[in-house]
């Protein structure tokens, strides 16, 4: 059962046509694509339901063995869409429609997650990127953290996000003045691991994910993503002890017996999927 508590929502209006956020599986990596590119990937009321659906899917199946999420088009998500915004600010309760499962979930699911950032990547879309694990991003990247020129406050753990990524001083700064930052600025400051040509983007992270998923133990990469998470949280020698323990247990298993081995004989590992008993933990808890 996963840790977060369920309650009961509404089905929120969506826009006809196309799925808002489609999916599909290559090679081990589990594309997530934001689809509503005429809008520059806005996020519209209803899609966190199809968004969370769709990761526990890929964080359940042994198909899966990293999480790629990407903008359609030319954008990787501009934000909230300003017609939601509009209504809310017009009095529209959205609590009834508010999947309960937080934004920061992707940092709980023992699976790599990959974001793909391109052209504008605006307040919530923000959010998005900072719960992804690893960042790529396109040369085109343009990124504002809006909120204070829309008289909102930073939401959904961004506070807690941010300065981890890039430290207090820099947090205060792009949140203070809402301003654009472009990639390099971003690779310069800790939001983003490596720039890439736009044209070459996708394939360049698709790669880079694809080689995760056939080389690297699926138990190896949840136990280590788990410690960097938990870690953040705690003193230095709370993690090396912790960090021993889990040594101790990987040292031992069936995972680490096949990366000496495949090493030993010049071939790929087989590692088996990940077992469901580490698809999600609690980062709260320091297990």
């Amino acid at each position: 059962m996963p840790w977060w508590t369920k309650r009961k929502t509404k089905a929120a209006p969506m826009d006809t046509g196309p799925a808002p956020i489609t999916s599909e599986v290559r090679d081990g990596v589990g594309i997530v694509t934001i689809n509503r590119p005429e809008r520059l990937n806005a996020w519209a009321p209803g899609m966190g339901r199809i968004y969370f659906d769709i990761l526990d899917e890929m964080t359940k199946s042994p198909r899966v063995r990293v999480i790629l999420l990407r903008g359609a088009g030319r954008a990787f998500c501009a934000g909230a869409d300003m017609s939601g915004l509009s209504n809310l600010a017009g009095g529209e309760d959205s609590a009834a429609y508010r999947d309960p499962r937080p934004y920061w979930l992707p940092l709980s699911i023992g699976k790599p997650v990959v974001g793909v950032i391109q052209g504008p990547c605006i307040g919530f879309g923000v959010v998005l990127m900072l719960c992804c694990d690893i960042r790529f991003v396109a040369e085109d990247l343009k990124l504002a953290i809006v909120y204070a020129k829309r008289g909102l406050v930073a939401e959904l753990g961004l506070t807690w996000l941010l300065p981890r990524l890039i430290g207090a001083g820099a947090a205060m700064d792009l949140l203070m003045s809402a301003r654009n930052i472009d990639a390099r600025e971003a690779l310069a400051i800790g939001l983003a691991n490596r720039i890439v040509d736009t044209e070459a983007l996708f394939d360049t992270a698709f790669a880079y994910c694809k080689e995760i998923a056939a080389t690297c133990a699926p138990s190896s990469l949840s136990i280590m993503k788990r410690q960097i998470y938990t870690d953040l949280m705690s003193n230095l020698s709370a993690a090396y002890d912790r960090s021993e323990g889990l040594l101790c247990d990987a040292l031992v298993s069936a995972d680490f017996a096949e990366g000496i081995q495949s090493f030993k004989e010049k071939r790929p590992p087989q590692f088996p999927p990940l077992d469901p008993k580490l698809a999600y933990y609690d980062p709260n808890k320091a297990n």
